[in-house]
């Protein structure tokens, strides 16, 4: 049923949110976070990811599940960006269920309090995004954003569930926001004793 909705997406020019949400994964540091998130499930919960579990586990994040609401609703593009899917799909498989425990939004730490007092104060939510995210001035997802505010249909918490997410993956500031050093070392631990790297 999700594969002929996609299909017909397609053939209607309604395909803008998957194409950005690949986009999105094809950079770098997104990868490389989704591969930590994915190794800190298999570590933490003993999950065997089959071949099966992990396209559908890509298809999932890449695809939202309202895609012919979503050009309606500038809103809704947001909560349907990559990092929102992530965290966001608890419900769709177990991988996506054991990942939405280290959601940013549960982390409280200096820096998300400094993020968070900077948002409440701020006057400007486009300029505030762009000033954290590596993001392009033209990006689609600023436009949705911008179109958001001025159709006044912007909600705030899931602006900020977006946001942080965002900043967990694309932040300007290469912060860490999970700093679980302890699993880093042992993963690099573990690899060196198996490739005889010592």
């Amino acid at each position: 049923n999700c594969r002929n909705t996609v299909k017909r997406c397609i053939q209607r020019g309604k395909t803008d949110i998957f194409i950005k949400n690949y986009e999105l994964l094809l950079q770098e540091n997104i990868q490389q976070a989704i591969v930590k998130l994915i190794a800190k499930t298999v570590f933490y919960y003993k999950e065997i990811i089959s071949a099966r579990a992990l396209f559908n586990f890509i298809y999932d994040i890449l695809v939202p599940y309202q895609l012919d609401e979503i050009e309606e609703d500038p809103s809704l593009y947001l909560s349907n960006l990559l990092p929102n899917l992530i965290f966001g799909l608890e419900d769709r498989s177990k991988l996506l269920l054991n990942i939405q425990y280290y959601d940013p939004i549960n982390l409280r730490n200096q820096k998300i309090d400094e993020l968070l007092v900077e948002y409440y104060n701020t006057n400007n939510l486009v300029a505030f995004f762009k000033k954290y995210i590596m993001i392009d001035n033209q990006d689609i997802i600023l436009i949705k954003l911008e179109e958001s505010i001025q159709k006044e249909i912007l909600d705030k918490d899931d602006f900020i569930k977006t946001f942080i997410r965002f900043y967990y993956f694309l932040n300007k500031d290469s912060v860490v926001l999970d700093t679980q050093d302890f699993f880093d070392d042992y993963i690099n631990t573990l690899y060196g004793y198996h490739s005889f790297d010592q």
